[in-house]
C-alpha cells in the first residue's frame, strides 16, 4: 500500500517539476538554476519510480519537490510580478501557477484517495507515469529558452541590409527629471514619476541607418550622405517625418514577418537608462557625454556613422546625440502617478516626441530625460529613428 502511495507522490513530483522547468522565465542566472534543478528532479523522480525500490530515497524526493515549489513562488516574487507601488497591488496572472501547484502538492503529500477498482496494479500506475513524464518532457522542451536574457542581441536581415536588436526585459524605473538629470526643463520633464514596463521588447542597438532605410523603402531622404569625404551607408537616416517613420516600420514588418514599431517614450527612456542594469548616469552609459555621443562638441557639424561611441549598460549605441529619434507618443506633460506601459495617443497629434538630442545639440539637450516635440510632418537633418520589435 505504501509503495503505491509513494509512487503516486512521485508522479505528482514528476509532473509539477516538469511544469516548473517549462514555465520559469529564464531571464537571469537564478532562473536557469531553478529551471535546471526542477528538470533534473522531474527526471530523477521518474527514474526512481521504475528502477529504485528505496523508500527513503523516494521520501527525500517527495520532500525536495515541495521545497522547489516554494522556491518557484519566491522566484516569481523576486522578479516583481507582485509589485506594491503607491497603494496598488499588481498580480501577473502566471504567478498564480505556483500557488495552485503548491496546494495540489500538499494534498498529494497528505494522502491521495484512489479507487482500487480504477488502479488495480502497479503496471497501470507505471503507464500513467510514462504519460505524465512524457508530458513533462514536452513542456520542458517547449518552454526552455523561451525568455531571452536582458541585453541579449539578435541580428535581423532584410535583403542586403542587417541590423542588431537588443532585448529589454520587463521592469520598473523612475522617468523624467530624476536627481542626476541636472539642467532639466521644468515644463517637459517634471514631475518625475514611476513607470512599470510589463512586456519585454527588442530595441535597435543603433539608429536606423541609411542602408536599411534604402533597402526597405527604396530611397534615401537624407541630406547628409557622406562622412570624411566618402559615401557612408552606415550614417543614420535623417530628414524624415513621424509619418515617414510609421510607413517605414509598417513596410519593414511586411518584409520580415515580425512586428516592428516605434518605441514608446517610456520604452525609449528605460532602455536609454540601461534598464535593470542602470548605473543612473546623466547620459546613456556615462556621466561624460563625450564618451557616448556625437553632439555639438564632438561632431564637427556632421552626424557620424552609427555605433562609434561607447555603449550603455545594454550595449546600445548613440542613445544620445547623432540624430534625435522619433517615438510613438504624442507630446503631453507628465503626471505624478504610477504609469503602466504608458503610450500617449489621446487627442489630436499636434506634436510628437523625439528623444536623445542630435549632432548639433548641447549637453543639456542630450540628457537622457530631455524631450523634444515637433509636428507630425516636421523633418530635418537632425531627426531620425530607432525601432522596436515586439517579442
Amino acid at each position: 500500500m505504501w509503495q503505491r502511495k509513494q509512487t503516486i507522490y512521485l508522479l505528482v513530483v514528476t509532473l509539477l517539476m516538469g511544469a516548473l522547468a517549462a514555465s520559469i522565465p529564464q531571464n537571469g542566472i537564478e532562473g536557469y538554476i531553478l529551471s535546471s534543478v526542477a528538470g533534473v528532479t522531474a527526471l530523477f523522480s521518474f527514474i526512481t519510480i521504475f528502477f529504485f525500490k528505496n523508500r527513503a530515497l523516494q521520501k527525500i524526493l517527495c520532500k525536495f519537490g515541495i521545497v522547489l515549489i516554494i522556491a518557484w513562488l519566491a522566484y516569481y516574487c523576486y522578479n516583481s510580478y507582485y509589485v506594491y507601488w503607491h497603494g496598488r497591488f499588481y498580480i501577473w496572472p502566471p504567478s498564480l501557477i505556483p500557488i495552485v501547484a503548491f496546494v495540489v502538492y500538499l494534498l498529494a503529500i497528505k494522502g491521495i484517495k484512489y479507487d482500487e477498482n480504477l488502479i488495480k496494479s502497479m503496471d497501470r500506475i507505471r503507464t500513467i507515469a510514462i504519460l505524465m513524464a512524457a508530458s513533462a518532457a514536452m513542456l520542458t522542451s517547449c518552454g526552455s529558452n523561451e525568455e531571452p536574457n536582458e541585453g541579449d542581441t539578435k541580428t535581423v536581415k532584410v535583403g542586403d541590409a542587417k541590423f542588431d536588436m537588443v532585448y529589454v526585459a520587463p521592469g520598473n524605473f523612475r522617468m523624467g527629471a530624476t536627481s542626476e538629470q541636472d539642467g532639466f526643463d521644468n515644463f517637459t520633464e517634471l514631475p518625475a514619476h514611476d513607470v512599470q514596463i510589463t512586456k519585454g521588447y527588442w530595441i535597435g542597438k543603433t539608429e536606423v541607418t541609411q542602408e536599411l532605410w534604402d533597402e526597405v523603402m527604396g530611397n534615401n531622404p537624407s541630406d547628409i550622405k557622406q562622412y570624411d569625404g566618402k559615401d557612408d551607408p552606415t550614417l543614420p537616416v535623417m530628414n524624415i517625418t513621424w509619418s515617414d517613420a510609421q510607413k517605414f516600420v509598417k513596410k519593414l514588418s511586411e518584409k520580415t514577418g515580425d512586428k516592428f514599431r516605434l518605441p514608446t517614450e517610456a520604452e525609449w527612456e528605460y532602455a536609454a537608462r540601461g534598464a535593470a542594469k542602470s548605473h543612473s548616469h546623466q547620459y546613456s552609459g556615462s556621466k561624460y557625454l563625450d564618451n557616448v555621443a556625437c553632439y555639438r562638441a564632438t561632431s564637427n557639424g556632421t552626424p557620424h556613422p552609427v555605433g562609434q561611441y561607447m555603449p550603455n549598460e545594454l550595449d546600445m549605441r548613440d542613445m544620445n546625440g547623432n540624430v534625435s529619434e522619433w517615438v510613438e507618443d504624442n507630446f503631453e506633460k507628465y503626471r505624478d502617478t504610477l504609469e503602466i506601459d504608458p503610450v500617449v495617443k489621446s487627442g489630436d497629434a499636434i506634436a510628437h516626441v523625439a528623444r536623445g538630442g542630435s549632432f548639433i545639440s548641447t549637453t543639456t539637450e542630450c540628457r537622457t530625460a530631455s524631450r523634444e516635440n515637433y509636428g507630425p510632418e516636421f523633418k530635418a537633418v537632425t531627426v531620425g529613428l530607432r525601432i522596436v520589435m515586439e517579442k
